[in-house]
C-alpha cells in the first residue's frame, strides 16, 4: 500500500515557491506594488557541500521553479497563507531533491554515532505575497513527496561524483526507509530598518537593509520553526528580493543568522509511518536547537539574477560535526 501511495505521489502535478519585495517610501511602494503583474520566471537552485570542499551531512540538493501567473486560478493555491490585505506576487510549481550522508561514503556497514544516509524527493505549490502597508513579506508552500530509496539520492550522487572525479559511493543501502513526505513551511519576512545616504545615476537606491525573519514547517519530514536577521548593503532597489525583477541594476552583500526549534527531523529519526530503517539517530540524540550563519553576494538587473552563497551549521545531533555547503541560485524572469 505505501509503495502504490509513494508511487502515485511522485507523478502528481503539483507545486511551490517564490518571493518579492518592499519599498522603503509607503507612498511610492503603493503605486508600485500595485503596478506590478504576477511574476513569470524560471529560477533554478542548487547546493553541494563542494563548495565548503566538504563531502558528509547535507551533501547537496537541487530545485526548480516556475512561476506563472495562470496558477493563481488554481483552487489549491488559494488555500495557502498569503498576507492579509497584500497583494499576491507569484504562484509556482516546483521540483525538489536533498541528499544527506555520514561523514564517510566509503564504507558498506551503519556508521553507528554518525548521520544516516538519506534522501528526499518532492513536488511542491507555492503562493507568495506582499503587504506595502506592513512592509510584510509572506511566502507559503505546500510539498508532496517521498523519503528514502525512491528519492533517488544515491543515483544522484553516484552520477554527480562520476562526473566530478569523487570516490563512489557507499553505504546507500543503509539510507532511511521508503516513507511519505507531506510538508507544509511559512515564511515572513518584515522590514526593520532602511539606509538611504544618497542617489546613484538619479535612482533612489538603499544603500543598508535589515530584516526580520520567521520559519515554519510541519508534516512528516520536518517540523521545525526559526527566526533571525538577514542584513544587505550595496547597490539596492526597492525591490528587496532579486528573485523578483529589479527596476534596476543590483549588486549587494549579505549576511543571515537564524535559530531554529527542531520538533521532528526524518531525515536523522526516520519516517513517521515507516519504522523499517536500518539506522537512526534516536530522539533523545537530536539537537533540538540547531544556529545557522551565511553570507553571499547577489546581482540582479531586470530579465537576469544570480546569488551565491556559503552557510555553515552547528551539530545536529549528540557527537555531529559543524556543516557547511555553498549555494547558487539563478532566475530568469521571462
Amino acid at each position: 500500500m505505501l509503495n502504490r501511495l509513494i508511487a502515485v505521489i511522485l507523478f502528481l502535478p503539483v507545486f511551490v515557491h517564490a518571493q518579492q519585495t518592499d519599498a522603503a517610501d509607503t507612498t511610492e511602494s503603493v503605486v508600485h506594488a500595485d503596478s506590478i503583474p504576477l511574476r513569470k520566471a524560471f529560477i533554478i537552485d542548487y547546493d553541494n557541500d563542494l563548495f565548503t570542499f566538504t563531502d558528509y551531512y547535507y551533501t547537496q540538493g537541487s530545485y526548480i521553479e516556475l512561476d506563472f501567473p495562470v496558477l493563481s486560478k488554481d483552487p489549491l493555491s488559494h488555500a495557502l497563507l498569503h498576507t492579509h490585505g497584500g497583494k499576491d506576487l507569484a504562484f509556482g510549481i516546483t521540483y525538489g531533491q536533498q541528499g544527506f550522508t555520514p561523514t564517510s561514503i566509503r564504507s558498506d556497514t551503519v556508521l553507528h554515532g554518525d548521520r544516516p544516509f538519506s534522501g528526499t524527493f518532492y513536488f511542491g505549490l507555492n503562493r507568495s505575497s506582499f503587504d506595502v502597508q506592513k512592509q510584510l513579506f509572506v511566502k507559503s508552500e505546500f510539498d508532496l513527496g517521498v523519503i528514502g530509496p525512491y528519492a533517488l539520492g544515491y543515483e544522484s550522487q553516484k552520477f554527480i561524483h562520476e562526473h566530478t572525479n569523487n570516490p563512489p559511493p557507499h553505504g546507500w543501502q543503509n539510507q532511511i526507509a521508503n516513507d511519505v513526505m507531506v510538508n507544509y513551511s511559512l515564511i515572513a519576512e518584515k522590514d526593520l530598518l532602511h539606509w538611504r545616504p544618497y542617489d546613484v545615476w538619479k535612482v533612489r537606491h538603499d544603500h543598508f537593509d535589515l530584516v526580520g525573519y520567521g520559519s515554519l514547517n510541519a508534516g512528516t519530514v520536518y517540523t521545525n520553526g526559526g527566526f533571525g536577521l538577514l542584513t544587505r548593503a550595496g547597490i539596492l532597489n526597492d525591490d528587496r528580493n532579486m528573485q523578483e525583477a529589479p527596476v534596476h541594476f543590483q549588486c549587494f552583500f549579505f549576511a543571515k543568522g537564524e535559530m531554529k526549534i527542531i520538533a521532528y527531523d526524518a531525515t536523522l529519526e526516520g519516517g513517521l509511518f515507516n519504522t523499517s530503517s536500518v539506522y537512526t539517530i534516536r530522539k533523545e540524540d537530536i539537537s533540538r536547537g540547531v544556529f545557522s550563519v551565511s553570507g553571499g553576494i547577489g546581482i540582479a538587473d531586470k530579465k537576469f539574477s544570480v546569488e551565491f552563497y556559503e552557510l555553515f551549521l552547528s551539530p545536529e545531533f549528540e557527537g555531529g560535526r559543524n556543516h557547511g555547503w555553498g549555494h547558487i541560485k539563478l532566475a530568469f524572469v521571462l
